[in-house]
């Protein structure tokens, strides 16, 4: 389960390196440039979400759910 406080830092800053982000909800979210450099996004509902300029470099994305996001 995603970390509330990582979650609420992602959302206020679009920067969570490292962060706990498991299973997080982020349909639709507005991620463009964000620094999720290490950061757990196992299972996360990333459908729809807006990751252009994202930096993923180390994140784990496994079961995450990328379907229809911008990843350019």
């Amino acid at each position: 389960m995603a970390s509330e406080e990582d979650l609420k830092r992602l959302k206020d800053t679009r920067s969570c390196p490292g962060g706990d982000l498991e299973d997080a909800d982020l349909l639709e979210a507005d991620l463009r440039a964000a620094n999720l450099t290490g950061a757990n996004l196992y299972e996360a509902n990333l459908h729809e979400a807006n990751l252009s300029r994202a930096e993923l470099t180390g994140a784990n994305l496994e079961g995450a759910d990328l379907r229809g996001a911008n990843l350019s």
